[in-house]
């Protein structure tokens, strides 16, 4: 890990400026003027705006990129426009493109290994609103995952049955982080069509659409999901479950950005080795299905630092600022957070159910098909408790569950706001949910704690330099 001078450190740390300031000053890129701030530029060195050989994931050439900052109206040109069933591989030269500026996205092995500080970078706001404010942090988090994709929080709405719908995706996209649009909720792929589309007219941010592969009876019509996607202009893809090769060759191929879902290390690599441009990196503690390995995010994160070539973002146990600033600290480039997203004005869910997970506590989640092999994480209800009665009797076969666990009862719950009506998926986060905000007070609030716990994490090195806080981190 860089570390400055020992000289430059206390020269830092003297004066007890602001924490974060201290701490990454001398490790950060320069701030911006204000008339490169109104401009929309990164300082990245002396002048506007800096150019240097980098390589590019659209087209793999070592082209000159210029390190500005697109704005969001120029991000949604170049990725979501409609586009002809004979997509081109990369966008024209002349679009503005939020790929094109920022750190490279390989190698990643130098970046985590000789700058990982930079991930609390200290980038200044460029609002007007005042540093103290309860909606603008006086700096922002600027990581791999804000500036491959334009957006302003490390922060990803992943992907959920019957909840990544258009208002809460493009409510999500606006206020800064990443919304992602559930292929399979819809009921086929022109809905898909007719969703990607609502969505475009309620944000003009970026935006993805997740396609997660499950085994079936009878197979969704994944590659009818994914020709639909990228023909409406969708070009971010999260995509998890069992075989995504030949989806993630086609995304490749059409010049998307690929962030895959895995549960080990292992199989991280493996996607790796398909191209993926990101991975997803589902902890133990995660809604959902988190595998058979039952691992916890501190390990799994660890290891992928240390495994992976490509950067990841951490998922399961994530809802709030501490969770973030741990997932940055352990090396992972931002979060996914599923539970806590259904716990917001936008979310589609009823509002039984909200109040259902504010009440909640870390305790009220279970794990149903273990003896399946098909482990899933889901909320502890009377059905839930059902099947793993079920189960506990032994030889249990899926036909032994299948009305219980139907998707159609678990719709119902969110719909009719019947606790126990189904089985429905929540991540041990649940305990750590406290409130139902609008999507844009979430992921302020989350911004701001988080620049505030690295500022106090910041004391941890300078020493007794600066009097430490008594607040908790």
């Amino acid at each position: 890990m860089h570390r400055p001078s020992t000289t430059r450190f206390a020269a830092a740390s003297t004066s007890c400026p602001s924490p974060v300031l201290s701490l990454y000053s001398a490790l950060s890129p320069p701030r911006r003027s204000p008339a490169q701030a109104s401009a929309g530029l990164h300082s990245f060195g002396v002048g506007s705006a800096q150019t240097r050989p980098s390589p590019s994931p659209l087209t793999g050439s070592r082209a000159l990129h210029t390190r500005t900052r697109a704005p969001g109206a120029a991000f949604a040109a170049a990725f979501y426009q409609p586009l002809p069933p004979s997509l081109p591989s990369s966008p024209p030269p002349s679009t503005p493109s939020a790929y094109r500026r920022g750190y490279p996205l390989r190698p990643f092995r130098d970046y985590y290994h000789d700058r990982h500080l930079r991930l609390f970078s200290t980038s200044s706001s460029s609002s007007s609103t005042p540093p103290n404010s309860e909606l603008e942090p006086a700096m922002s988090l600027v990581t791999p995952l804000t500036t491959a994709l334009g957006i302003r929080v490390p922060v990803i709405q992943g992907g959920m049955q019957w909840v990544g719908v258009p208002q809460l995706v493009a409510a999500v996209s606006n206020a800064g982080g990443l919304g992602i649009l559930t292929a399979l909720t819809q009921p086929n792929p022109d809905a898909l069509r007719a969703a990607i589309r609502e969505t475009r007219t309620l944000t003009s941010k970026p935006f993805g659409v997740n396609l997660t592969l499950l085994p079936s009876i009878n197979p969704p019509d994944y590659q009818g999901y994914a020709t639909a996607a990228v023909e409406e202009g969708v070009r971010i893809f999260e995509t998890a479950g069992n075989n995504p090769g030949p989806l993630i060759k086609y995304f490749k191929s059409q010049g998307c950005f690929v962030i895959h879902k895995c549960t080990t290390v292992r199989h991280a690599k493996s996607a790796e080795k398909l191209g993926v441009d990101m991975l997803s990196i589902d902890g133990f503690e995660c809604a959902g299905h988190p595998g058979e390995d039952d691992i916890g995010g501190l390990v799994l994160m660890a290891r992928a630092v240390k495994e992976l070539k490509v950067p990841f973002v951490a998922s399961g146990g994530v809802a709030d600022a501490r969770g973030l600033a741990a997932a940055l600290a352990l090396g992972a480039v931002g979060a996914n957070m599923g539970t806590r997203f259904m716990c917001t004005v936008e979310s589609p869910i009823h509002q039984n159910i909200k109040e259902k997970i504010v009440a909640s506590t870390e305790r009220d989640t279970v794990h149903i098909f273990r003896t399946l092999h098909n482990t899933a994480r889901v909320y502890k209800n009377k059905v839930a408790m059902e099947v793993v009665a079920i189960e506990k009797r032994g030889n249990a076969k899926f036909e032994d569950v299948r009305d219980l666990v139907s998707g159609a009862r678990g719709r119902q719950v969110y719909e009719k706001g019947d606790v126990d009506a189904g089985i429905w998926s929540a991540g041990v986060a649940v305990g750590l949910i406290d409130d139902i905000p609008t999507c844009e007070e979430l992921l302020r609030r989350l911004e701001r704690e988080t620049v505030e716990i690295v500022g106090r994490l910041n004391h941890v090195v300078v020493g007794a330099a600066c009097p430490v806080s008594k607040a908790k981190l």
